[in-house]
């Protein structure tokens, strides 16, 4: 039981580092080296809570990581986009100033460093 927890912790662990560099490296594509002016932690940080509730509700941390099957694909699609979509919704509700173009970048850098790191483990 003790040995199932620990690898709960290191794939969402390995899921969460492909998110945030996900996120970085999208802000570094956008304005080269003055990603650091534009980019807020507390953007990283709303959107890694979104996901992570998302990633807990669809009971990804049971079933991921098995193998990589069209179902898995989807699943880690489905959840960036859908964290991405509730994330647009309260920046729009909450007047928060985010690029909202960089959001679909976003979601493809997330879901392709947790793919990618799926498939180089397997």
């Amino acid at each position: 039981m003790r040995e199932a927890n620990i690898r709960r912790s290191v794939k969402i662990s390995i899921d969460i580092i492909a998110l945030l560099a996900g996120f970085v490296v999208s802000f570094f594509m956008k304005y080269d080296l003055n990603w650091s002016k534009h980019f807020n932690t507390g953007y990283q940080v709303s959107y890694l809570l979104i996901f992570i509730c998302g990633y807990y509700m669809l009971s990804m941390q049971e079933k991921s990581w098995h193998y990589i099957s069209v179902i898995d694909i989807m699943n880690i699609i489905i959840l960036n986009m859908g964290s991405s979509v509730i994330f647009f919704l309260g920046v729009i509700f909450f007047k928060i100033s985010f690029p909202k173009h960089l959001l679909v970048l976003v979601v493809i850098l997330c879901s392709v460093g947790q793919l990618g790191v799926r498939y180089i483990s397997r």
